[in-house]
């Protein structure tokens, strides 16, 4: 494995799992009803299958990557 790969997988996660949050934790303060049924309606399905897809990616690539296993090994408690 390479590192531009593992780079490219990193960011491709990072950005999936950001955009993710991002649009599932909108802030709906001054919505009006139109502006909360399409954030319901748009934003949250997307925000759902962004994370789904994080969620995948990561499960198939942590077990190739070298960086992604070294992750995982770093954060499992001993």
């Amino acid at each position: 494995m390479n590192t531009a790969k593992s780079l490219i997988r990193i960011a491709t996660l990072v950005i999936l799992g950001l955009t993710g949050l991002m649009l599932l934790l909108d802030s709906m303060e001054n919505a009006s009803e139109l502006r909360w049924a399409l954030h319901i309606l748009v934003d949250l399905p997307i925000a759902a299958l962004l994370l789904y897809l994080f969620h995948q990616l990561y499960q198939r690539w942590s077990a190739t990557d070298k960086w992604l296993k070294a992750y995982n090994r770093w954060i499992q408690p001993e």
